[in-house]
């Protein structure tokens, strides 16, 4: 799977590049947003409409009653907020390994982020925690349904996603790896071609 998260701040053409992000198959976007989570989920929900499919690939950073408000298909949380409720779908925050294994152990969770894997594109300062070799080798140990459910987060993007397939993680999520800004707003165009791009890599490797 491939998830996206959203920009920190909304631009210009936030919407029209929503749109075509979640008409994609196989594509899941995280609601993400410090300020204006409300109107970004809004968005989301008079961008598809009344089609229950692009509505149920959007997941609500940490309020379950915005995702439930508006009909989308998840709830994301920390992992220290797991046992909090949720709407739809529920994935959650990791940062090591051991909350891998405690929150597969618990079985409530879709999927889980597991990151920063590689340097963050988005977020200056914020530096990997882990060796993709060992990562490896603790996916390995896993059953291949849980395996699946550990997708890569931070730093993550079309060039080092094969790294995160082979090391046996089950998808990807990016942020600066999608988004493309010019000229202080979203190019909705550009944005479908780099995710087109990253999907098209990711199902390549997956047919192997």
């Amino acid at each position: 799977m491939i998830a996206i998260i959203t920009l920190p701040h909304s631009l210009p053409h936030e919407d029209e590049a929503l749109a075509l992000l979640a008409a994609q198959e196989g594509v899941i976007i995280h609601l993400r947003r410090h300020d204006g989570l409300e109107a970004l989920a809004e968005a989301a929900e008079r961008v598809c409409g009344d089609n229950d499919g692009m509505l149920k690939r959007f997941c609500v950073h940490h309020n379950a009653q915005t995702a439930f408000r508006h009909r989308l298909g998840g709830t994301h949380r920390r992992f220290a907020e797991r046992g909090y409720d949720c709407h739809g779908r529920l994935s959650l925050s990791c940062h090591s390994t051991d909350e891998v294994v405690t929150a597969l152990r618990e079985g409530k969770a879709d999927y889980l982020f597991l990151s920063p894997i590689f340097d963050s594109i988005s977020k200056p300062g914020y530096a990997s925690l882990f060796d993709l070799d060992s990562l490896s080798g603790f996916l390995s140990t896993l059953p291949r349904h849980l395996r699946g459910k550990v997708v890569a987060l931070g730093g993550v993007n079309a060039e080092n996603m094969v790294r995160c397939r082979e090391a046996g993680f089950g998808g990807a999520a990016m942020i600066g790896a999608v988004w493309e800004v010019r000229n202080g707003g979203i190019d909705p165009g550009a944005t479908l071609d780099n995710l087109l791009k990253i999907k098209d890599k990711w199902q390549r490797e997956e047919i192997k």
